[in-house]
């Protein structure tokens, strides 16, 4: 088995860092894993494109300039998030060399995708819906909303455990549910509020799931994400095939990213609490 992972550190990880990543930094770092045999590398702010630029950050497009100059193996990839950037925006991440855009919905919310679905195929962007907080949905209605996401277009679909609620077994079933419901490849985006990315992300896989993704040093708000590094390491243990050099990734988060940290990623008790809740952040709760 074969599968495509896409690093996300440059974009779901600046959320961790304060969005203060620099192009610099982000030319710095892409540069090196553009030899990592990744499918994607996503950069932006954490709300992606049209997101808010909190004071002495560089917006998404400029650092999307930065990482377009040094990727050449590696797709560029974005976030995209309905409601917080535009259709102008999805444009301008067109024009400067974007390849993949991953618009993300809450899991409830799909119809608001279908319009940016459709713009980002005509701008001939890979597209993908990402299902944001996949857990609040049973497995057989998160089918329900992914058919009408293949209906309107998407090339593939991200279920997506936005906040770490999830176990390992809510994972299979959203990821087998929808696998049964639609013919477009799955990938799987996970958190660590209750410690178990990694696994989980594996499991998707094992469940289906052709894409899987996470950062450097599990690099997050909050608990954190998958940690690239592990997962690609418990996938080739496993006999799935990645085709990423998981000494490079190593290397890079040990010697470019780490000095960029604020802090060691850490799991405390409040982001336990939260991944035991399931309960929705203010952030996503306002696109409700």
């Amino acid at each position: 088995m074969k599968i495509k992972v896409i690093d996300t550190t440059l974009r779901d990880g600046n959320h961790a860092l304060n969005e203060q990543l620099t192009p610099g930094q982000v030319k710095n770092i892409c540069s090196q894993l553009d030899n990592a045999g990744l499918y994607a590398v996503e950069v932006g702010l954490g709300t992606g494109l049209g997101g808010s630029i909190p004071h002495n950050c560089t917006n998404t497009i400029d650092l999307l300039k930065a990482a377009r100059g040094v990727l050449k193996k590696t797709k560029l990839a974005t976030l995209f998030v309905p409601g917080i950037g535009d259709l102008n925006d999805l444009r301008q991440g067109a024009d400067v060399g974007l390849d993949l855009v991953r618009i993300a919905v809450l899991c409830t919310k799909v119809d608001s995708a279908i319009p940016f679905i459709q713009a980002a195929k005509k701008m001939n962007l890979q597209t993908c819906v990402f299902l944001m907080a996949s857990h609040i949905l049973l497995p057989n209605e998160l089918a329900t909303q992914a058919k009408i996401v293949q209906d309107a277009g998407s090339d593939f679909i991200y279920i997506g455990d936005s906040i770490g609620a999830m176990t390992s077994k809510d994972i299979s079933d959203r990821v087998c549910a929808v696998s049964k419901a639609v013919t477009i490849p799955l990938g799987i985006h996970t958190h660590n509020s209750l410690g178990l990315a990694v696994s989980n992300a594996v499991e998707g896989v094992n469940a289906g799931c052709n894409y899987i993704d996470g950062t450097l040093e599990g690099l997050g708000e909050g608990g954190g994400n998958g940690n690239l590094q592990a997962i690609v390491a418990v996938c080739e243990k496993l006999g799935i095939h990645t085709g990423v050099d998981f000494n490079l990734l190593n290397h890079i988060a040990e010697k470019s990213l780490r000095p960029l940290m604020l802090k060691p990623q850490e799991l405390r008790s409040n982001e336990i609490a939260e991944g035991f809740s399931g309960e929705l952040p203010q952030i996503l709760k306002n696109l409700e």
